[in-house]
């Protein structure tokens, strides 16, 4: 089984809790309650600083907000270690001062989901530090474990509601997995070029020639609008260099070419008799030449 990437399943587990997805139990889907996707990767002011958590949702209907966090990380370490506290000096007018409506965020709570790993160390530390947060622990499929498992392992929500949602634990036995195709933690990962390609082999199937690069990240991307725009740029300049890249490859460069640099805007276009199976072979095999041009930083055009 290969190994998955616990911030990318835990995230489309997470809005598909919001969207109430249908290979979800009802009663785990939090949309029930009013909760929807504020924003991923918020990146919000606080005293002496700033924290970027993985997400916030909100509920008019509660009257509340959660503020998550996932990390695979096991060893609390510098970094990792200001950012707890970072998210502990949050309060109602840095939720309100980044946008989240008013009425939404006098009440919140700080979510944390962790690896079954990493469960002891951070409620160790969370009770050393006295951080009123909840602490969760997320499992992922194994070969010897199949399934997925999301339990929680300390601390309260505020919200009556959701703590009858998220102070249990669920078995599952598939999750979502639409909204985000790639981790947003590892813009280099190979995760972003293959969705790249599978995205070009449906530009081809409908018949799509040109296209800008906001084209392709909503395309690719069905909660682009929920991205903090500085996660937005992040991951269009990725993208730009992931297209660039493929543009100087033989063969693939001469199907795929950049015709515009503002808006940046490519222009697709197979050879008679050249499938999608084929040209999805043909990304697939010089995904690994790619990324070594990218970390090269060999950019043909400025992004």
């Amino acid at each position: 089984m290969a190994t998955e990437s616990f911030s990318l399943v835990v995230a489309n587990l997470f809005v598909g809790m919001l969207k109430n997805h249908r290979f979800l139990p009802a009663a785990m889907r939090v949309g029930r309650l009013g909760y929807s996707l504020f924003r991923l990767e918020p990146s919000i002011i606080v005293t002496d600083g700033r924290v970027t958590p993985d997400a916030i949702a909100t509920s008019a209907q509660q009257a509340h907000a959660v503020v998550a966090e996932w990390t695979a990380d096991v060893k609390l370490q510098g970094r990792k270690i200001q950012q707890l506290a970072g998210y502990a000096k949050i309060d109602s007018t840095d939720l309100i001062t980044y946008g989240v409506p008013a009425s939404e965020a006098h009440a919140f709570d700080v979510w944390i989901v962790v690896t079954p790993e990493g469960v002891a160390p951070y409620a160790e530390h969370l009770k050393e530090k006295s951080y009123e947060f909840a602490l969760a622990t997320f499992r992922l499929a194994t070969e010897e474990k199949p399934g997925y498992e999301l339990a929680h392992a300390r601390g309260e929500f505020s919200n009556s509601e959701l703590s009858g949602v998220l102070q249990q634990t669920w078995h599952l036995e598939r999750v979502p997995r639409g909204y985000l195709p790639f981790p947003l933690d590892d813009l280099a990962d190979q995760e972003l070029a293959e969705s790249i390609a599978q995205q070009l082999v449906a530009f081809s199937v409908l018949g799509t020639e040109v296209f800008t690069r906001d084209d392709l990240c909503r395309s690719m991307v069905p909660v682009w609008q929920q991205l903090d725009l500085t996660k937005r740029d992040a991951v269009a300049r990725a993208m730009t260099k992931v297209l660039s890249a493929w543009s100087r490859r033989r063969r693939i460069g001469d199907w795929l070419k950049r015709i515009q640099a503002d808006p940046p805007t490519w222009r697709l276009v197979l050879p008679t008799g050249l499938d999608r199976d084929r040209l999805r072979r043909a990304l697939r095999s010089s995904l690994s030449k790619v990324q070594e041009d990218i970390a090269a930083g060999q950019d043909e055009f400025p992004i």
